[in-house]
């Protein structure tokens, strides 16, 4: 007998209840916006539009900050590349070979590979592992060679474009939590 009394309750309390049109959250009929997402469900018509045209709004935004964010996987791409390029066209035509050159730089070649293959996944820490990665390689470059800081300007652009990136997954991150 108890477990009906039980069901019965169950069963009372739901009727209580809505469901959220937009994230399908458990409401209550009382509320006017869902607890969750905020969607005016038993709001007015414009309450309902203002909240699709913010949510447009924010869609958008979320695209254009996706847009600059994915540089980063660009970015680590370029590197991995151009460092496989690099060791490969170096050690074959220009210096005398060398198999430590080689093997260091088709280490920096798969590490910006690699990172580039994780940020498809994890965009933020893949981005910072670049940088982290690719200022520490260039401050044991100065230090090991300082003629290797000719190339100041080439390599500053690519630090440029890391920071620009790691920022701006950042922002995309945090959007996409707020976004929900």
């Amino acid at each position: 007998m108890e477990w009906i009394n039980s069901l019965f309750m169950k069963l009372t309390e739901q009727d209580n209840k809505e469901v959220c049109i937009k994230c399908k959250a458990e409401i209550e009929e009382i509320n006017k916006f869902c607890t969750s997402c905020g969607y005016p469900q038993n709001g007015s018509v414009q309450e309902k539009k203002a909240f699709r045209i913010r949510k447009q709004k924010e869609l958008s935004k979320l695209k254009e900050i996706e847009l600059s964010a994915t540089v980063g996987k660009s970015v680590l791409f370029m590197l991995g590349s151009f460092y496989l390029v690099w060791a490969i066209y170096t050690n074959l035509f220009i210096y005398e070979f060398h198999i430590l050159t080689v093997i260091i730089d088709f280490f920096e070649a798969f590490i910006y590979l690699g990172l580039w293959l994780w940020a498809k996944r994890r965009l933020l820490p893949a981005t910072i592992s670049g940088l982290f990665f690719y200022t520490t390689m260039f401050v044991i470059g100065l230090v090991s060679n300082p003629y290797s800081g000719l190339l100041i300007g080439f390599k500053g652009l690519f630090f440029i474009l890391l920071v620009i990136s790691v920022t701006s997954a950042r922002k995309y991150e945090k959007m996409i939590k707020d976004f929900g």
